[in-house]
């Protein structure tokens, strides 16, 4: 974790009607399957080869999906805060990118339920996405990324379906792929 110390992390529960709670749930009891939020940012771009995808590889130190490629940006909403300034924060945190929440657009939220090993994710997830319309720097700070790469859109498609790459995928499930590939696709036609 970058600015906050991961022993010091206080998280926003949230009521089954994707309400915020007034619970401030440190990160073990959030990962014991109490109901929590998390903001995710899909990064797109138009390059060479049509639209791409920003994939980052998560450190082989995280304790959940070391190794697999995931979410341009995604972290837990912190208590008191909301989505989107989770969103801008973490793109900021993970990558080292400064998006302006105005060009951040929600695609959709979902309640969803991971599980790795003794750890369980139950949570709100606000998925955005935003087009970078020039070049970036990408910088790791926090420690939680490895590397990221562009992926065009097509060949994402492929991984999201089964497809294989030299990392494999975090595994988010058939609909969260079905449904992001969709708002992708609007989020660049518009």
């Amino acid at each position: 974790m970058g600015v906050t110390d991961q022993a010091e992390e206080r998280w926003q529960s949230y009521d089954p009607n994707g309400e915020p709670g007034e619970r401030v749930l440190t990160k073990p009891e959030a990962r014991s399957g109490i109901l929590h939020g998390a903001a995710h940012v899909w990064i797109v771009r138009t390059g060479a080869h049509g639209v791409e995808v920003l994939l980052q590889r998560r450190a082989a130190d995280k304790s959940t999906w070391p190794n697999h490629l995931d979410i341009s940006a995604a972290g837990h909403v912190d208590f008191g805060e909301t989505p989107l300034a989770a969103a801008v924060r973490e793109a900021r945190e993970e990558v080292g990118l400064e998006l302006d929440a105005a060009r951040l657009r929600l695609l959709f939220v979902r309640h969803a339920r991971l599980a790795y090993g003794e750890i369980i994710e139950d949570e709100f997830q606000w998925v955005y996405g935003c087009e970078l319309s020039r070049g970036a720097e990408f910088t790791f700070a926090d420690g939680e990324v490895a590397a990221v790469s562009w992926m065009t859109l097509g060949d994402f498609r492929k991984l999201t379906e089964g497809g294989q790459a030299e990392y494999p995928l975090v595994p988010h499930g058939d609909a969260y792929f079905a449904n992001l590939l969709t708002e992708l696709a609007r989020l660049i036609d518009t």
